[in-house]
């Protein structure tokens, strides 16, 4: 007659005797109640690896959080920044437009075009 070679727990119950399958895990074969110690150790950790999965991707989106500010504050420095040496360069620009002009207007006093140097020369 066939039968199973697998490894099964009997159990004794009101109704008569019943075929457990035993639990397996990582840390091997259980039967009873090592079964049932195992299979809550089991269901322990599987809820400490959910939680540290969650806290990761918490802690994940926390720190692009805060990389996203400190990017949002250096492109505000960056801004500032731009428009202060912005004034500086136009204020410079200035500068040099007036220098010309005073230097064509001289040169014109002097009598000369501006472009011979010092005293149309």
């Amino acid at each position: 007659m066939a039968h199973s070679n697998q490894v099964r727990e009997f159990v004794l119950t009101d109704n008569g005797v019943q075929l457990m399958d035993i639990y397996a895990s990582a840390a091997g074969a259980f039967m009873g109640t090592a079964r049932m110690a195992q299979i809550a150790a089991d269901e322990a950790s599987d809820v400490a690896r959910r939680e540290g999965i969650v806290s990761r991707e918490r802690h994940i989106e926390e720190k692009r959080r805060a990389l996203e500010a400190r990017i949002g504050a250096m492109r505000a420095e960056f801004v500032a920044e731009t428009k202060e040496q912005e004034l500086v360069i136009a204020e410079e620009k200035a500068r040099d437009k007036a220098l010309r002009a005073a230097k064509k207007s001289l040169g014109r006093h002097r009598g000369g075009d501006g472009a011979k140097g010092e005293g149309g020369r």
